[in-house]
């Protein structure tokens, strides 16, 4: 009878199991973080492009109120699929020029181009190619959903793009919503 004595070793393929397992569980991380960041940074299909980035600006109306505008190298023909809707026009956080968007709270902001002015008084308004907006009318904008980088919105201080924001290509006045046309989210 052959009488070896059993080995303190753990056989070969535990150990090599072992460090298989802790590998294993030292690179699960690693890829999830990466999956993670790769996931944050593609913009998904419904996504409003992040083509080149842009340089805002902030001009006041003297009494407060405040609208963001876009240098005067962006311009409608930027816009390929310009979508229009028709909403209400609020000075909402910051003292900011916002848009309402399903029937809540002013939320998407609004990126104006270079030549707006703003108004102040009584009742604040916009001016955007010559025609006044009043806080608080219906105004039909044209442009397209632009993504702010964070550099955008330390530009854009005090105002926010919390609900995402919105470049105006061109703005009219509108007597009435047309349901067709209103707050798309």
């Amino acid at each position: 009878m052959d009488q070896t004595a059993p080995s303190s070793r753990p056989p070969r393929w535990r150990s090599t199991g072992a460090l298989g397992g802790a590998a294993l569980l030292l690179v699960l991380p690693l890829l999830a973080a990466g999956c993670a960041e790769s996931a944050v940074a593609e913009p998904g299909p419904g996504d409003p492009p992040a083509d080149e980035p842009l340089t805002l600006g902030v001009i006041t109306d003297g009494d407060g109120k405040s609208a963001v505008v876009v240098d005067p190298d962006k311009s409608a023909n930027d816009v390929e699929d310009p979508e229009t809707m028709t909403s209400t026009l609020d000075v909402g956080e910051g003292a900011c020029y916002y848009i309402t968007r399903g029937g809540g709270p002013p939320s998407t902001l609004l990126v104006f181009p270079p030549d707006t002015t703003l108004e102040g008084g009584d009742t604040p308004s916009v001016i955007v190619d010559g025609e006044r907006f009043p806080d608080g009318t219906l105004i039909q904008v044209t442009g397209e959903d632009i993504q702010l980088s964070p550099d955008n919105l330390d530009q854009a201080g005090p105002c926010s793009g919390t609900a995402g924001a919105f470049f105006v290509t061109s703005a009219k006045g509108n007597q009435e919503p047309d349901p067709s046309e209103s707050s798309s989210s």
